[in-house]
């Protein structure tokens, strides 16, 4: 799996490149350079290239074993925003805790298994209702 950045790859997109190898976790970006380190929110629109003190096209390669640090750490160094990785919980977005030992493959999983429970509870529910 990659993560290309050039030099008109918007923040959005970046997250939409991610998430499209793992429906189940989101990138969310805060603080950085041009803001302060707390919880503003940046621009989604705004290019990732302006963001990043070298200018160059990058390619990020990982692969679904790898700890959600690991890509966080990879784009807070090239990027200089905190990025941090949230797992779909039903239908919350939870933070993915930098001392979880899951890796990728396993946050999806869960993800996944969240999105089940939640189905069947709604649906039963539903015939509960009726």
């Amino acid at each position: 799996m990659k993560l290309r950045i050039t030099e008109k790859t918007t923040l959005s997109e970046l997250k939409e490149q991610f998430s499209c190898s793992f429906s189940g976790l989101s990138l969310e970006f805060t603080g950085g350079a041009f803001m302060p380190f707390d919880f503003d929110t940046p621009d989604y629109d705004q290019l990732v290239y302006d963001l990043m003190p070298e200018k160059c096209s990058v390619e990020i390669e990982f692969n679904e074993l790898i700890k959600p640090s690991v890509i966080e750490d990879k784009l807070e160094s090239l990027l200089k925003l905190r990025c941090e990785v949230y797992r779909k919980t039903g239908k919350l977005w939870a933070k993915v805790m930098r001392t979880d030992n899951r890796t990728l493959k396993d946050q999806q999983r869960l993800a996944e298994e969240a999105l089940m429970q939640s189905l069947i509870a709604d649906a039963l529910k539903y015939y509960q209702c009726s």
